[in-house]
């Protein structure tokens, strides 16, 4: 028997009534994941016995609000990337939203209040306060039909992660930037150009880039995006973090929770790399392609009496040939552990060793 921890995601809670549903989120979560746990197949052999302990850790929420004029940090003011008003009342994300519904020509001073004044009553915002919350923006993006999308600086990276990725699809959508000033106090502005700010305007190729705003992942045909964006936002935005050069190398560390096999295979493939000329849409050519010509396995055993040898092979059909050399290598271990005489169960012997 083993005990086995199972977590739950964070959940906001702001009112007293949410209090119960968010508990039976939390125990249904968690059955799900014990289930999950569980092969199709059912040979697992995991039953779950009883609940020992549960954890729950909790702590004070304190939401993020956008307020009065910031500036921009350098490096995002030379992008040049971003729009930023300059209002004294704490109605940022306001004057943010009607900067990016009704743009006005750089020369014309697009940073000032008065320029979108004449706007102001034309968004809905019943039953949310200023400073705006970022659990406030999705009731704005349903009363107004915007989607909205707020991102944060990522500090020394010189770079953004989003924070909040809108579910409402509308043909109106916003780029929100969240920056943080002195004290605490935040500041909303218009991303006119998520590619800038993000990467770059144009990529190597001379093409517009087209970028997943659940993970900034940056595409170079919209194709390409299309396909990705559905996988993508089941999870919660992130974006990847390639390591650094000290921690670029990865090392298995826990030797002592291995499990012994009876059997182990190890097995390499040699290939020839043959010149093609195709092409996958309009930037990406393919030059190479590897076919298999070879390979190599030799099965490594501690039970006693078991001897195998070295295996090796080049030609034509390298795969089928490999797969039903496993085959007999498979028959062949299963009848020595017959001829032992021993408490034999094929399960017991490769189900582990997969």
């Amino acid at each position: 028997m083993r005990e086995l921890w199972v977590s739950s995601k964070l959940a906001t809670i702001t009112n007293r009534s949410e209090i119960a549903q968010a508990i039976q989120a939390f125990i249904a979560e968690v059955l799900r994941k014990i289930e999950e746990l569980k092969p199709q197949d059912g040979n697992s052999g995991l039953v779950f016995d009883k609940l020992i302990e549960i954890r729950v850790n909790h702590g004070k929420y304190q939401p993020v609000r956008g307020a009065s004029y910031i500036e921009l940090p350098s490096w995002i003011k030379g992008k040049q990337a971003c729009l930023n008003v300059k209002n004294e009342d704490e109605k940022c994300f306001m004057w943010s939203i009607l900067s990016a519904l009704h743009p006005i020509d750089g020369k014309k001073h697009p940073e000032l209040v008065c320029k979108y004044s004449e706007f102001a009553n034309e968004l809905d915002f019943t039953g949310i306060d200023f400073p705006v919350k970022i659990s406030d923006v999705a009731k704005f993006e349903r009363q107004n039909n915007i989607s909205v999308n707020v991102f944060v600086p990522a500090g020394a990276e010189k770079n953004v992660n989003p924070l909040h990725i809108s579910k409402l699809r509308s043909d109106r959508m916003v780029d929100l930037l969240l920056i943080q000033g002195q004290g605490g106090k935040n500041h909303y502005v218009w991303i006119k150009n998520l590619g800038r700010l993000v990467r770059g305007l144009v990529n190597s190729h001379g093409g517009t880039q087209h970028i997943c705003r659940y993970c900034l992942t940056v595409f170079y045909e919209k194709s390409q995006l299309d396909g990705h964006v559905p996988n993508c936002s089941v999870h919660s935005p992130a974006r990847p973090v390639l390591p650094t050069v000290e921690k670029a190398v990865m090392k298995f560390a826990n030797e002592h929770k291995m499990e012994k096999v009876p059997f182990a295979i190890y097995a390499d493939f040699e290939s020839l790399t043959l010149p093609v000329q195709e092409k996958q849409g309009h930037t990406i050519e393919i030059y190479q392609r590897h076919e298999p010509c070879g390979y190599a396995f030799k099965v490594v055993s501690h039970v006693d009496g078991y001897e195998s040898s070295f295996k090796l092979y080049r030609g034509h059909g390298t795969v089928p040939h490999f797969l039903n050399a496993l085959i007999d290598e498979k028959q062949s271990i299963i009848e020595f552990m017959k001829s032992t005489q021993e408490n034999f169960d094929e399960r017991k012997f490769f189900i582990p060793a997969r």
